[in-house]
């Protein structure tokens, strides 16, 4: 991402993170603060397991391995009403070893509306069979929640650099995310270009916001980017 950010030589960009867009756009800017004009954060965070101390990481792994594999209807439900562990350890697990692992189930379960067969149809066409479903098996177990994640000292060095990032920066959360409620604090209270912004939670939206509320989501980021222009 960084290379093709450069070779395109991009300035003036507007990122709207979801999800893994946070956790890898919100990275693009801090190592390139320039080139961004202004930043929507929505239903994302940067974990860099704050808080938590080295010696936690091999009792938290060891609670990761200790769970079951949920189905996708539990997996809903541990979100919702964690049990033995954290939700998202069991999505760490569901992700990697249940068989029944379909992308329109997974968006279903997050959807707080029903999915009509076309877009159940559209959610499944990138993964016809297993051997398309490597990235998103994988993705889950590569957010750097464990204080003895390799990836730390990067995500606090990008940290660093967004406690200094004075440009527009919105939060947009949905009021109905288990996933990542309650990051919009964070990013709120330590990046300067939070301060003064009109902060939106978006009603009747899950963790899939822009499938959720498509229009809503995108009127709060049409009228962020009126509020904040681009400097000439």
């Amino acid at each position: 991402m960084s290379a093709c950010l450069e070779a395109l030589d991009l300035t003036g960009i507007t990122l709207v993170c979801q999800d893994w867009g946070g956790l890898i756009g919100l990275r693009l800017g801090a190592a390139f603060p320039d080139r961004f004009a202004r930043v929507v954060a929505a239903n994302t965070g940067l974990p860099d397991a704050q808080g938590l101390p080295a010696a936690m990481a091999r009792p938290m792994r060891q609670l990761l391995a200790s769970i079951e594999v949920p189905t996708v209807a539990e997996l809903g439900e541990r979100f919702r009403a964690p049990a033995a562990a954290p939700g998202f350890f069991y999505w760490i697990r569901f992700a990697a070893e249940q068989p029944d692992f379909r992308i329109s189930e997974l968006m279903q379960v997050t959807a707080l509306h029903a999915l009509t067969p076309a877009q159940c149809a559209a959610y499944d066409a990138p993964f016809p069979d297993e051997r398309y479903m490597a990235g998103a098996r994988r993705f889950p177990g590569l957010v750097p929640i464990f204080p003895d994640d390799p990836e730390l000292p990067a995500q606090r060095a990008a940290w660093d650099v967004l406690r200094g990032f004075e440009k527009p920066f919105l939060t947009a959360f949905g009021d109905s995310d288990p996933v990542t409620a309650g990051q919009h604090l964070r990013f709120q209270q330590e990046i300067p270009g939070a301060r003064n912004q009109r902060h939106v939670t978006i009603e009747r939206a899950g963790h899939f916001l822009q499938e959720d509320q498509p229009e809503a989501f995108a009127r709060v980021v049409i009228e962020f980017m009126r509020a904040n222009p681009r400097p000439h």
